[in-house]
């Protein structure tokens, strides 16, 4: 559809230019007597997120900087917050998910090979073997332990944001948390 393509200023005057602005809007916006364009901004991404079209059609009625203006990006502000508040939720449960599953991945094979060095340990072993098998154990128990850490403190995190958005909602008390 032609009518859907941005259109390029023409080459001449601002006039011819104003004139087909105002053909474009008068499309999209029949009988409007004003239009008021507010971009929102994401600021967490630093990119344009979406925009917001305001339209008027009484003729005595008109938008104000001061209020019509301020209302409307001030709503936009709103809008552009919950909207980094629910990606925030999103991203951090997708870390948590990422953190469970990948640990899993990791301590599974870990709990083999330190079983393993267990087994080994019991058996009949030189000196340099035996250190060999230290060696083997210690190194895989600093991973295990690490990802031990990262699993508590991804709980502790998940247990904070809940705590908090309960705390939000008013639908708790922090006493019936802990019961």
């Amino acid at each position: 559809n032609r009518s859907m393509k941005p259109a390029e200023p023409p080459r001449g005057s601002g006039k011819k230019w104003k004139q087909t602005e105002n053909a474009m809007l008068n499309l999209f916006f029949p009988n409007a007597t004003q239009v008021m364009f507010v971009p929102l901004w994401n600021a967490a991404n630093s990119q344009w997120f979406a925009g917001c079209f305001c339209w008027n059609t009484v003729e005595t009625r008109v938008f104000s900087p001061s209020v019509e203006l301020s209302s409307v990006l001030g709503f936009g502000s709103s809008i552009m917050a919950e909207c980094n508040r629910v990606q925030s939720l999103i991203s951090d449960r997708q870390k948590g998910d990422f953190i469970g599953s990948i640990s899993h991945e990791l301590r599974s094979p870990l709990h083999g090979i330190l079983a393993a060095t267990e087994f080994l340990h019991s058996t009949d072993l030189d000196e340099f073997q035996l250190s060999l098998l230290e060696t083997i154990n210690a190194c895989g128990r600093t991973p295990l332990d690490t990802m031990n850490q990262v699993l508590d403190f991804s709980k502790i995190i998940s247990l904070e944001r809940t705590w908090r958005q309960l705390k939000r909602n008013n639908r708790t008390s922090p006493a019936e948390l802990t019961s």
